[in-house]
């Protein structure tokens, strides 16, 4: 059988590629500028080429590949910034993909942003989105994801948008129905209680004190009683079980063959500005069922 490719855009962490890794997919490159990042990329996945800024990619330079995956940049979309959306230098990224994705031809694509784009300029921007692909001849669909659904005590709704092929049959990849959904024959999201397993995810000494850290923890309601527990900063390895991560993933990276120790306030921006493993897992599992 065929070993399937990926190429992954705007990849940060690599948090599209752990699980192709996981499921025997070839990734044939990168697309990064953030030095940090980069360093991960080096050190986890090495022998996979980096074609830097996005920009300045000659798509005929790049392997063929069935599908492509990008988290692109969604400062320009968070109900957080300024909302500048497409007239953002960020934004404009995004044509960056529709012009790798009209030369190379993938089966399909998974795209990443917050929730926050689809209603951006009163849905003119993700129309515009949806109107490049399709004269590109790609359909897509697109469902709003929360992390915590899928097994991490984070609540972190993203926007998981699905291109396909004009040429590829419309495979049942979206959508994920929740537990409490009628699921009509739709595979269901299983919700793990992650929330009620919050120590599972924290870091506490020998005397159970938490901790020193940088990033607060937010703990959502639950059935148990946790009132007597503080709120705290998490530590860099704790941000990382949140975005479904192994210890130390960011801790790690190489630069001129050299073994580095990166920041923790550079982990914090990296698991930040990442995809949550857990749930592009799910997506690219049934994504590799399709294509094979």
């Amino acid at each position: 059988m065929t070993t399937l490719r990926h190429f992954d855009m705007f990849s940060g962490y690599g948090g599209f590629t752990i699980p192709c890794e996981e499921l025997g997919i070839e990734t044939v490159g990168f697309s990064e500028i953030n030095s940090w990042a980069n360093a991960v990329l080096n050190y986890r996945f090495t022998g996979v080429k980096n074609y830097g800024d996005a920009t300045q990619i000659i798509a005929d330079n790049v392997p063929d590949f069935d599908f492509l995956t990008g988290g692109f940049p969604c400062q320009s979309f968070s109900i957080a910034g300024k909302r500048r959306g497409l007239e953002d230098v960020r934004g404009t990224l995004f044509y960056e993909i529709a012009r790798i994705v009209s030369v190379k031809r993938p089966a399909i694509l998974l795209l990443e942003n917050v929730a926050g784009l689809l209603s951006h300029d009163n849905g003119r921007t993700f129309g515009t989105i949806l109107d490049t692909f399709w004269r590109l001849g790609y359909i897509c669909e697109w469902q709003i994801l929360n992390s915590k659904d899928f097994g991490v005590p984070q609540s972190r709704e993203r926007v998981f948008v699905l291109g396909y092929s004009g040429k590829t049959p419309r495979p049942e990849i979206l959508p994920f129905v929740s537990d409490d959904e009628e699921s009509n024959g739709t595979e269901q999201i299983r919700r793990q209680s992650a929330f009620e397993k919050i120590k599972d995810y924290t870091d506490v000494d020998k005397d159970g004190r938490n901790n020193d850290s940088r990033r607060l923890i937010q703990f959502e309601e639950k059935k148990e009683d946790y009132s007597n527990i503080k709120l705290r900063y998490a530590t860099p390895n704790e941000c990382e079980r949140l975005f479904g991560l192994q210890d130390d993933w960011t801790k790690y990276g190489l630069i001129d063959n050299n073994i580095v120790i990166i920041k923790d306030a550079n982990r914090y921006e990296l698991c930040g500005n990442g995809v949550v493993v857990n749930v592009a897992r799910e997506i690219i599992k049934r994504i590799a069922e399709t294509l094979k």
